[in-house]
């Protein structure tokens, strides 16, 4: 005979995907209505079960002292939970922590790798941020051709950054 046993929190988890996205887009709302502090509980409940995108949206909120004190750990914690689930908003986010080292260690390697990630995906600005650490050298070996193969996929996109670079790198030779 097997026996079950069912531990049941204080707080409820969402059931589904379909519930879980209606408490993010509450806590979403409660955020623009300039109540950041009422969404922070919203969202830890779904971070703390693996919804990347209340991970970022919490990791972000961290990051910036909105609704909750400035943690960058926290911040990094929950950011690049979200990351490791494959969620493209923080990927980017996360290479660009390693890219400026905020509340982590600087590491352009890292950083690329992030970027590459969330490119990868069709972040467009994912796509320039990869580009650029192509075009200078920073994380990965400088190559002209890659530059050049990431900002024309940004900028046919519509990216004004990846069109600048596109300029300044005289990107129309590769």
């Amino acid at each position: 005979m097997l026996i079950l046993f069912v531990v049941v929190s204080a707080q409820a988890e969402p059931e589904s995907l379909v519930e879980a996205q209606a408490e993010l887009d509450k806590a979403k709302n409660l955020q623009e209505k300039g109540q950041s502090k009422e969404a922070i509980p919203i969202l830890l409940k779904l971070a703390k079960v693996d919804f990347p995108p209340a991970q970022y949206l919490l990791g972000s909120m961290y990051s910036r002292g909105e609704g909750v004190e400035k943690d960058e750990k926290k911040a990094f914690h929950w950011i690049s939970s979200a990351a490791y689930y494959g969620f493209a908003e923080a990927q980017n986010s996360l290479g660009l922590m390693y890219d400026e080292g905020w509340g982590v260690r600087k590491n352009d390697e890292t950083a690329a790798h992030w970027y590459f990630q969330a490119a990868n995906q069709g972040l467009t600005k994912a796509q320039v941020n990869i580009g650029m650490m192509f075009c200078l050298g920073e994380g990965a070996r400088k190559d002209m051709v890659q530059c050049a193969r990431w900002m024309k996929i940004a900028k046919d996109k519509g990216s004004k950054n990846a069109e600048n670079a596109w300029i300044s790198f005289e990107l129309d030779k590769f």
